[in-house]
């Protein structure tokens, strides 16, 4: 017997049949190629209730000769093969049926049967049903026929789950059914008094079914990634839906180490160290298991997939089989799904609600707008009765109270030491929601200073670019307000949404000041200092006020570079810069004005002004031991500055810097560490 000519066989005449036929005609096909692969007699495919008690009543089926009898009503698994393989998990051989197990399988128990054999059927790591065979020959079965099976289930279980879907979509169908007949009931009766009420309800009715159209679709297309990796990392199986999926052709997939074909460089080493343990045992963290990871197309883009992984051995070797499934596409499905069947009305209103906030959140570019129209949104969407949004101050990493409403007082809301250290606060702490559905039943939060006499709160964070940027805090003096899981997901979606944008504004927010700024010391950069003086001219000869510009330069600072290298040269022109930034005003501008020179731009300051300013920071460099630029030594540094003053010494951009540049090397010559004016 040819197992993978079998194997791959089955595989596509099981896809191109879950394509073209109704399930219960792939389960006829299916039957039929199993009997065929396990030359058996007699054949029973069984699909097991969520329940676990009993058989479900449909999609179960016998083979004798040719025929295909199906079974249609729910039996018991006690005492069944099925019931032996659901609780052990493991197949189940009997090699002579005289032995007397497994008396309640009424379709294996006929006088003809002589051996029979019971294989479980998994799906995310959960027997979901299993396959019973009988041979009129003692003996039939043996663990061959096991590891035959552990290469043929994965095709099995996925066909399986489709049914599950299938029936599921089916009870929503008659839920709705039910529904709309007692929704035309009421119209009846209330016909007379409000006609437009019949329309909107058969306009409402159309687009349930159009929406469940759509969902049965995207079902009946949808097909998961099928691989096969043998021991030594090589793809030995790539099935057309992982061609798809991953952009990459079975000629270029099989072969090729699959960790190096679709898992990204940073978690490589991880699915590595798991795989090492598998080769050796047929073990490992995630085999047997359902998890999400992120996959890579050839192209180089990274996508979410649910990765299902079994073991089964080949030649003695452990080889194992992926099923993989693009998460983005299944949770689509079963977002349409739970809007159809669970909120009806309200889905469309809530999509359009969505999509507007999107398209807001997307055109926003300044962050505390975009606050102030994420509180509005939640406010009208959830109505509390305090809203407020707190956001991390990076640099001070203290939390700032970017919005109250009411605007009731900070130190009636949250405790002091909260707003001072961001990690007391679980939310900012962890990244995940804090959910008080009833603060007389559910824990409550320290941080909390606001009390109430009834209802919850929640506190969801603000996850931008990866990192917990702040805490949105929504309260409601009501009962059960938060006990809703659909308005939790509501009002995760809304701050999830708001948080990518606010990512997205931070990040246009690096590229400006990274596109103005110098990288060495962090302060303006030359080209700003040229369009700010340019802007800082044009408002003072438009307000008659005089501007002040200085022109500063470190006295032997080439000679220091050559003493100590260009490391200890940069490390002192970052002291410095933090000297010259804490000796001017918050108006002044400081820029780094080319190699060790620096430039302060002045608003509203004249000459003496400029010459007073110029001789403090002049002092501050002075007196400063430069202790940290070289391990082990001290250093004194002087700095030489060139004042001018708008409109004293020019009138023009040209003019007024030439002047400062005359009177900074005026300073040079008349000795350095000295304040000059032209």
């Amino acid at each position: 017997m040819d197992i993978n000519a079998d194997i791959k066989g089955l595989a596509s005449r099981i896809q191109k049949a879950v394509a073209t036929h109704p399930i219960p005609e792939v389960f006829h096909e299916i039957s039929r190629e199993l009997k065929e692969i396990f030359r058996a007699d007699r054949l029973c495919l069984v699909l097991i209730r969520e329940d676990k008690l009993s058989a479900i009543d449909y999609f179960v089926y016998t083979t004798h000769g040719n025929s295909f009898l199906p079974v249609g009503s729910v039996f018991s698994l006690e005492g069944s093969i099925t019931g032996e393989i659901l609780k052990t998990r493991n197949p189940v051989i009997v090699k002579d049926t005289t032995e007397g197990r497994y008396l309640t399988d009424s379709l294996l128990l006929k006088e003809d049967i002589r051996s029979r054999l019971g294989l479980p059927l998994f799906y995310g790591g959960e027997v979901i049903g299993a396959l019973c065979m009988g041979s009129r020959m003692v003996g039939n079965f043996s663990e061959e026929h096991v590891a035959v099976w552990m290469k043929i289930s994965p095709f099995i279980s996925v066909v399986a789950e489709n049914a599950r879907l299938i029936q599921r979509l089916k009870d929503s169908s008659e839920e709705l059914t039910k529904e709309i007949n007692e929704r035309k009931r009421m119209e009846e009766e209330l016909k007379a008094l409000n006609e437009s009420l019949e329309q909107r309800v058969a306009r409402r009715t159309a687009e349930l079914a159009e929406s469940e159209e759509k969902f049965r679709k995207i079902s009946a297309s949808a097909q998961d990634a099928i691989i096969m990796l043998d021991n030594e990392e090589r793809v030995s199986y790539w099935n057309e839906a992982a061609e798809k999926m991953f952009d990459c052709s079975k000629e270029e997939a099989i072969g090729e180490n699959l960790h190096k074909l679709i898992i990204p460089d940073r978690f490589r080493e991880r699915h590595l160290k798991g795989f090492k343990i598998f080769q050796n045992t047929g073990h490992g963290p995630i085999i047997g298991k359902t998890i999400e990871v992120m996959a890579l197309r050839k192209g180089g883009t990274e996508f979410p997939i649910e990765l299902s992984l079994s073991g089964v051995q080949i030649k003695g070797k452990w080889n194992a089989i992926g099923i993989v499934r693009d998460i983005t596409e299944r949770k689509g499905a079963e977002e349409v799904l739970r809007r159809t069947v669970e909120e009806r009305n309200d889905s469309i209103k809530e999509m359009k609600h969505l999509m507007d906030f999107s398209t807001l959140m997307r055109e926003e570019t300044r962050k505390d707008e975009l606050i102030e129209h994420m509180a509005q949104v939640l406010k009208n969407t959830f109505a509390p009765d305090i809203l407020a949004v707190l956001m991390l101050d990076k640099e001070k990493n203290v939390l700032d109270v970017a919005l109250r409403d009411p605007p009731i007082p900070v130190d009636e809301l949250l405790r002091a030491e909260t707003i001072l250290d961001p990690s007391l606060c679980r939310v900012m702490r962890t990244g995940h929601e804090h959910i008080v559905r009833d603060i007389h039943r559910d824990p409550s939060c320290s941080c909390l200073l606001y009390k109430i006499e009834r209802g919850g709160y929640v506190c969801f964070p603000i996850i931008a670019g990866g990192a917990t940027a702040g805490v949105v805090l929504m309260i409601k003096k009501k009962e059960d307000h938060w006990g809703s899981e659909e308005r939790l997901r509501l009002v995760s979606t809304y701050v999830g949404m708001a948080a990518a944008a606010l990512h997205r504004v931070q990040l246009m927010d690096i590229t400006r000041r990274a596109a103005v700024t110098d990288s060495l010391t962090g302060v303006y950069n030359r080209r700003f200092f040229d369009e700010m003086l340019e802007k800082q001219m044009a408002l003072a000869r438009r307000h008659n006020e005089p501007l002040g510009l200085l022109i500063a330069d470190l006295d032997h600072f080439k000679d220091f570079n050559d003493t100590c290298g260009h490391l200890a040269g940069d490390h002192l022109l970052q002291q410095v810069a933090r000297i010259l930034k804490n000796s001017i005003r918050s108006s002044d501008v400081l820029t780094r004005y080319g190699g060790e020179e620096f430039a302060i731009i002045m608003p509203t300051t004249d000459i003496t002004g400029a010459l007073d300013k110029a001789e403090k920071v002049r002092q501050g460099v002075e007196s400063t031991n430069f202790d940290d630029v070289v391990p082990g030594q001290s250093f004194k540094m002087t700095i030489s500055i060139g004042t001018a003053s708008f409109p004293m010494h020019g009138t023009e951009y040209d003019t007024l810097v030439g002047a400062a540049d005359k009177a900074l090397y005026k300073a040079k010559r008349g000795g350095r560490n000295r304040v000059e004016k032209p």
